[in-house]
């Protein structure tokens, strides 16, 4: 994705037009990222421009903006554009990298550039792990900068990286990171719930035909505790609302009617047997 996915209904601007302005505004901005008022100038300057190029995606559909990002790339003054902000990060590390106070655009930019490296990553703990060493120094300093500061200092730092030209790329990626990693949490409990009704199905067909055999159900029993307790587990901490919604996904796994099926059978053999 590049970095000014500036989308909305502004009549007047196209996608390219979008590109040029962001373009021009990181031009003015290269060199200047450390100095504040500079940097507000800027903003300020192209705040009504750039809000009309956000507002080009109002409506669209994930594909219809997917599209919008393609055309971007091909506009004449993008591949310019990639190029400048790599330089510009280029530029800021140079500067920061070193023993100095951060400013709050600088912090921002180091915020940024952790997690593009970090949003392909989200299930990797090894990668992440690797990523958070690499900025681990960088991101204590400027959490420092906030110490034996006022809050209503604090509150004026916090309000300079919201004006950062880094933030609103920063926030956007973060929504993007935060859905994805809830997509995978999801699918991956998904999995799990079917990985259980698995287990217990498997369980069920050594159990049959040895209901009555107490060596043989408590060597069962052994065999799959461990599994068994960690299936209970995924009911941890969740309200009655979602643990209903766990055992209609459990309902439907493919194991679950064969499970269900197969212990009706069983409650029959016992009956037939007492």
């Amino acid at each position: 994705m590049l970095i000014f996915p500036f989308f909305g209904n502004a009549q007047t601007y196209s996608v390219c037009d979008c590109a040029d302005i962001m373009l021009s505004m990181m031009k003015e901005a290269k060199g200047n990222m450390t100095d504040k008022d500079k940097m507000e100038a800027i903003k300020n300057k192209y705040e009504a421009k750039i809000e009309k190029c956000e507002k080009l995606g109002d409506g669209k559909s994930e594909e219809e903006k997917k599209k919008m990002e393609e055309e971007m790339r091909k506009c004449p003054s993008a591949k310019e554009a990639e190029k400048l902000m790599k330089e510009m990060m280029g530029e800021t590390s140079s500067e920061i990298y070193n023993d100095e106070p951060y400013t709050a655009c600088e912090c921002a930019d180091i915020v940024l550039a952790m997690m593009k490296e970090a949003k392909d990553f989200m299930g990797d703990k090894d990668k992440l792990d690797d990523i958070r060493r690499k900025y681990e120094s960088k991101i204590e300093k400027c959490e420092q900068m906030s110490n034996g500061k006022s809050e209503e200092e604090k509150k004026r730092f916090d309000d300079e990286i919201k004006n950062c030209p880094s933030a609103k790329e920063a926030e956007k990626l973060m929504k993007e990171i935060t859905g994805k990693a809830t997509s995978e949490i999801e699918n991956n409990e998904s999995n799990a719930i079917c990985d259980c009704a698995d287990i217990m199905l498997s369980m069920m067909k050594e159990a049959k035909g040895n209901m009555t055999d107490k060596d043989k159900m408590e060597a069962l029993k052994k065999k799959y505790e461990a599994k068994i307790e960690k299936c209970d587990k995924l009911a941890d901490g969740k309200s009655e609302e979602e643990r209903t919604k766990m055992r209609k996904e459990m309902e439907n796994c493919p194991s679950a009617k064969e499970a269900e099926k197969l212990m009706n059978e069983m409650m029959s053999e016992t009956e037939g047997k007492n």
